[in-house]
């Protein structure tokens, strides 16, 4: 990372605004590089795309029913406690 930070103080000279960007960039490069495991992968949790249930729970509220118990229950946010048990396999 020495050649990152050879661009940023050449950055700061030439525009201050631009040597904050180039820092930014390189504090969340090291971020992420933090995060990084020894044999190089990454490991994150895993968001998944909740706009296709949100419409379905909004639109079947509009025409005045209630959608099903289960598919409200999923779309709640998770609590720590839930979070760790779903984690841990206990809910499905």
């Amino acid at each position: 990372m020495e050649d990152m930070d050879v661009v940023t103080e050449g950055a700061a000279t030439a525009n201050p605004e631009l040597a904050q960007i180039e820092a930014a960039v390189s504090r969340a490069t090291q971020a992420l590089l933090a995060t990084q495991r020894a044999d190089g992968h990454f490991v994150f949790e895993l968001e998944a795309d909740v706009s296709i249930p949100a419409e379905y729970i909004f639109f079947t509220t509009f025409l005045g029913s209630l959608p099903t118990p289960s598919l409200k229950a999923r779309s709640q946010p998770l609590s720590g406690a839930n979070r760790r048990r779903m984690m841990a396999g206990h809910c499905h």
